[in-house]
């Protein structure tokens, strides 16, 4: 792999101090140039009911002293909610990354199947489609009620094609409860979704 320096990396390469002063000069240019990764939260709060796919209604998460906003969704049936981020100038165009942030509070065991696809727009394109295709899935076990829980990173990469500088996204993110993996015995609340994408470029303007 060729970075800037005119160098190709092996696998298993010993580098040479020499070889890592360009390594460095490498990285210290990337990041110069604002190139790389770049990572958002969205809350539940924010997010929209799917027609005919509901989960149940915004419940205060409440343990103790601090309370986070919960949206349960049903052990026994497939739910989703959907969301939609304009994405910056930056975005590649490409694949999208997702993390779960969710807990529980009456499970005694058990596994959760959560999955995402997503559709990518121009101005001017139809939103609401089913995306059809592209879509990613994750499983994470319960460890306690009411612990704070975050998947793995699962890559969706968004049906469509773009040219526009700000595209938008649409997410539709749910419990597939009806999955042979997914059999937490009780409802999951999902607090909110980290998205993740890859930069290549310096700046929006």
């Amino acid at each position: 792999m060729t970075i800037l320096n005119a160098h190709d990396y092996e696998v298993g390469e010993i580098l040479t101090a020499l070889t890592m002063d360009g390594v460095t000069a490498d990285f210290n240019t990337l990041l110069a140039q604002g190139i790389g990764e770049e990572t958002v939260y969205f809350p539940v709060g924010g997010m929209v009911f799917e027609p005919g796919a509901e989960p149940g209604s915004v419940e205060p998460l409440d343990n103790g002293t601090i309370a986070h906003n919960g949206i349960p969704f049903d052990e026994d049936t497939d739910e989703y909610l959907n969301f939609a981020l304009v994405m910056p100038k930056r975005y590649d165009g490409g694949s999208v990354f997702l993390k779960a942030d969710w807990t529980e509070k009456a499970a005694t065991g058990g596994t959760v199947y959560w999955q995402s696809e997503a559709n990518k727009l121009d101005s001017g394109d139809a939103m609401c489609a089913d995306p059809g295709s592209g879509g990613g899935e994750v499983f994470q076990a319960r460890s306690a009620s009411y612990d704070f829980l975050l998947t793995d990173w699962f890559e969706v990469t968004p049906a469509g094609s773009i040219s526009d500088e700000n595209p938008k996204i649409e997410f539709r993110f749910g419990r597939n409860a009806d999955h042979g993996s997914d059999n937490l015995d009780a409802d999951a609340y999902l607090m909110g979704v980290l998205v993740r994408w890859t930069s290549d470029t310096e700046t929006d303007d």
